[in-house]
């Protein structure tokens, strides 16, 4: 079989378990999303020697890092709610979207905020610590 032949099969295989886990078992559905965002993520690593042999600098592999760590989150998110599953609020994910829009725009938050000795509050944090504490948002340190 070819390549792209296999490749092809695999997606039909894991679409079709995805497709009867939405309807058997969402949790396991979520877990199946989240363990491919999770296989995205480790296998990026894998690319940063190629970027580097190829003249990316350090600071765009950061980037796409974190891109592929914010969309993620986001397609985690989506996902969670599509299956009717628990997920952040909508603070949170306009953070991660602000975050990234900002780095496209050549802003660089966190190291302005650690220079001038201001940082901005961790929204997606605190939208995590609501999630555990199972408040709505507006009612744990607000």
């Amino acid at each position: 079989m070819s390549g792209n032949g296999a490749q092809k099969l695999a997606e039909s295989v894991l679409r079709k378990e995805f497709r009867r886990q939405v309807v058997a078992d969402p949790a396991r559905a979520l877990a199946m999303v989240e363990g491919l965002v999770f296989s995205l993520h480790a296998e990026s690593g894998y690319v940063t020697q190629a970027a580097l042999e190829s003249g990316v600098s350090w600071r765009e592999i950061g980037r796409a890092s974190a891109l592929i760590d914010d969309a993620g989150i986001l397609l985690c998110q989506a996902a969670a709610l599509l299956l009717g599953l628990s997920a952040a609020d909508c603070a949170a994910e306009q953070e991660i979207v602000d975050q990234a829009l900002a780095e496209c725009d050549g802003q660089v938050g966190d190291e302005v905020g650690e220079l001038s000795g201001e940082r901005e509050p961790d929204v997606w944090a605190a939208a995590v610590d609501r999630f555990w504490l199972g408040a709505r948002p507006g009612s744990v340190g607000a």
